[in-house]
C-alpha cells in the first residue's frame, strides 16, 4: 500500500499495488514499516522532522528507535519506530513533503 493523499487523520487515501484506490482511511488502521537494512531510504512521519526524508543510520530495536541522516540537511536525528516509515520514492517525487 502507498499514501496518495493525507486530507485528515480520518480520511487517508491509499493506492494497492494493484493500483486500486482506497479512501476514507484511518491513520489508527494504519501501522509503519522500517526497512530491513540500514542506509535504506525513510520518511519522517511524525514531529519536528515531519514529510522528511532520510537515510536509516541505525535500527535499535531494544530502545525501539531509528538513527537517521536527513537527505537536505545531512543531520542526525533520532526519532520512534512510530515516527518513521519506509519511503519506496517515484522518480517524480521531490525528496521532502
Amino acid at each position: 500500500m502507498r499514501v496518495v493523499d493525507v486530507a485528515s487523520r480520518k480520511d487517508i487515501s491509499l493506492e494497492d499495488s494493484h493500483g486500486k484506490m482506497h479512501y476514507g482511511i484511518r491513520q489508527s488502521s494504519l501501522e509503519t514499516v522500517l526497512p530491513r537494512l540500514e542506509k535504506s531510504r525513510v520518511m519522517i512521519v511524525r514531529g519536528k522532522h515531519k514529510g522528511l526524508t532520510a537515510t536509516m543510520e541505525e535500527k535499535d530495536k531494544r530502545r525501539c528507535l531509528v538513527v537517521a541522516r536527513l537527505l537536505r540537511s545531512n543531520e542526525i536525528v533520532t526519532v520512534d519506530f512510530d515516527d518513521v516509515c519506509q519511503h519506496q520514492s517515484r522518480e517524480e517525487d521531490d525528496d521532502d513533503y
